[in-house]
Formats: C-alpha cells, sequence, structure tokens
C-alpha cells in the first residue's frame, strides 16, 4: 500500500470554536486525533475534519457527518460553556462516533464493533501508546504491521509496567465518578449470562439512550434545528441520517416497551 495512502488514515483537521479557554479545546480534540490514530489505521478509517460544536439541544453530544467527512463533538457542558466534559468521556465520544464510519443505525453489528474499539483504546491507553503527534497534520512516524498502525515511539519495557498500573488506577478512580453518557470503562456488557428476553431489553434501552446524545439516527431536519448556529462555520446539511430525536421520556417508553415485548417473546 502506498505511504501516503496510509497516512491519510487519521484525522486530517480540527478545528474549534475559538471561545474561552480555545486553547484546552484544541488540546483536547488534539488528544483523541492522537489516541484514536492507531485504531484508524488498523481499520482505515479517515476523518476528514474533527470539530469542536456546540449544538442548540443540550443532549446532543456527537455527530458523524457523512462517514467521516465530519466528527462534530461536544467538548463543554451544556449551560456552562467554561466547563469541559472529562477526557474519557470526550474519548467515548469519539470511539461513538467512529463506529458510524462504518455502520449507521445503533444495531447488535454497531454494538458489538464499539466495544472491539473500546478495548482496543483501554489495551493502547494501558501501554502508553497514542498516535505520532502529528496524526491530523503532517506525515505519521510509524509502520503498518499485521496487527495495525505500530507507532515509533512506544515506552521502552522497562516503563511499561509502571504506565500500566497507572493507568489502570486512573481509570478505576474515574469510573465511580463517570456521568451516564458515551462513556465505558471496565468492559463491554456481558449478554452470555442474560437470557434472550434480558438481553433483548438491554440492547434496546441502550438504543435508546444513545439515540439521545449521538445524532447518528436523526433525520436531516432533526440534526439542523439541534446543531443550530453553535456548530460553527464547518457545520454540513448533508447529514444522513434517518429517525427522529426522541424526548427523554419517549426514550423511557420505548425502551419499556422494547422489554415487555422482548420479556412476551
Amino acid at each position: 500500500m502506498p505511504a501516503a495512502q496510509i497516512d491519510g488514515y487519521k484525522v486530517l483537521e480540527i478545528k474549534t470554536l475559538g471561545k474561552d479557554r480555545d486553547a484546552e479545546a484544541r488540546q483536547m480534540l488534539e488528544r483523541v486525533a492522537k489516541q484514536v490514530q492507531p485504531i484508524m489505521r488498523k481499520r482505515q478509517w479517515t476523518v476528514r475534519k474533527l470539530s469542536e460544536f456546540i449544538p442548540r439541544s443540550p443532549n446532543l453530544l456527537g455527530l458523524n457527518v457523512n462517514r467521516g467527512q465530519e466528527v462534530k463533538i461536544r467538548l463543554r457542558r451544556a449551560g456552562h460553556e467554561g466547563a469541559f466534559y472529562d477526557w474519557n468521556h470526550v474519548l467515548g465520544t469519539m470511539l461513538h462516533e467512529l463506529c458510524h464510519n462504518r455502520i449507521g443505525p445503533h444495531n447488535a453489528e454497531f454494538y458489538k464493533l464499539l466495544d472491539e474499539l473500546w478495548g482496543e483504546a483501554e489495551e493502547l491507553m494501558d501501554k502508553g501508546i497514542s498516535g505520532s503527534g502529528q496524526g491530523f497534520d503532517a506525515p505519521s512516524a510509524g509502520r503498518l504491521g499485521s496487527h495495525g498502525f505500530i507507532p515509533t515511539h512506544n515506552p521502552p519495557e522497562y516503563q511499561m509496567a509502571a504506565a500500566v498500573r497507572k493507568a489502570a488506577e486512573a481509570r478505576a478512580r474515574q469510573q465511580a465518578l463517570m456521568p451516564a453518557g458515551p462513556c465505558k470503562l471496565g468492559g463491554s456488557v456481558d449478554y452470555r449470562h442474560m437470557t434472550p428476553a434480558q438481553a433483548a431489553a438491554r440492547a434496546a434501552e441502550r438504543r435508546a439512550a444513545d439515540n439521545m446524545w449521538c445524532g447518528a439516527e436523526h433525520s436531516a431536519e432533526q440534526v439542523e434545528r439541534e446543531v443550530g448556529s453553535g456548530a460553527g462555520a464547518g457545520s454540513s446539511r448533508s447529514h444522513s441520517s434517518r429517525g427522529t430525536s426522541p424526548s427523554p421520556a419517549s426514550v423511557g417508553a420505548a425502551a419499556a416497551a422494547a422489554a415487555a415485548a422482548a420479556a412476551a417473546a
């Protein structure tokens, strides 16, 4: 594979909104772009633009426009633009939106892929591995091996154990404080010990919750209303998602109905 083609599997551009603490916003987007670069290389995914946005809807956290043409992520808490979401929250949003490069709806295949990405991301963080630091604006330093992109700046072995222990301890502390939303820590949902009805109900709840904060299954008109002027100049009207944005009450009702139907099956 030509080197130029390999180097395209990454975030190509980063855009912030120029608001207060803009340097911190850019740093967070740069960090998440570097962290997911090995994952993107492995799967040959490209995101042309990774941008900060502040949608009108307080529930909307992320949006993938046209399978990677642009990924929009909310960094600032709704109603408190000076307060940022924590790192794991933003990483969770990014991993979720990356899945939409390949799969549109929030279905079983989507969640299987998302759990795979989280497993890979946690393993990379445990080992202190991310992208090159030039992943979104210049050729990357590394090599493409049989298991995907291998950065050249991996820590030496004598530092690995300490890095793994430190990362695990930090995420364990964070887990108790994580808000509801796109974050996943401590492994995927284990459906193996559930009955079919329980598994179906759990999947329905997960999809209903995700449809609240991810715009993938919203209609183009709904996305336009939710994103609003806070999306920044890079917003697009060509989003190709389906469906409508549910209210909190309808989400709970839909999940309950799905659970009842599954239990009756």
